[in-house]
């Protein structure tokens, strides 16, 4: 999923928001306008998918970001999760500032990520051994007949 800060986002308001965080949230000093935007390197938006801009509070603090119309479901699904962990975290009180329960959801979700990478490559390589041995069984069932 790619996803852009709108640029028109109100200064981020809520739980844990200060002025500064507000300057580096909303801050588009750096971007390109709209029609000179580079590719984003994501499919979806490179090849025309329409975007929308998505409303989204996560952790008290409200966003606006844009993405791909067709991934704004999966967007909206991302910020809830990430709202939860945060408040979780919050909750243990394994953390009380709103930028390190960011870091510690994101090191959480990341490697979540890791090791669902891992079970994937694992059960590919099984697919193929077993792939590898019904071909051999076939061959050889192929070579008696």
């Amino acid at each position: 999923m790619s996803t852009r800060d709108d640029g028109d986002s109100p200064a981020p308001q809520g739980e844990g928001s200060r002025p500064s965080d507000a300057t580096e949230l909303s801050r588009q000093d750096d971007a390109a306008p709209d029609d000179e935007s580079p590719a984003t390197g994501h499919p979806a938006l490179d090849a025309g998918d329409n975007t929308v801009t998505v409303g989204l509070r996560i952790f008290g603090v409200d966003f606006q970001v844009r993405c791909a119309e067709s991934e704004v479901e999966d967007l909206r699904h991302v910020a809830s999760d990430l709202d939860t962990r945060m408040r979780r975290l919050r909750d243990a009180g394994a953390v009380a500032a709103m930028e390190r329960l960011a870091v510690m959801a994101a090191l959480n979700i990341g490697h979540e990520n890791v090791q669902l990478r891992r079970q994937a490559e694992h059960g590919q390589d099984t697919l193929a051994k077993v792939g590898a041995r019904l071909d051999a069984a076939l061959a050889r069932g192929r070579h008696d007949e």
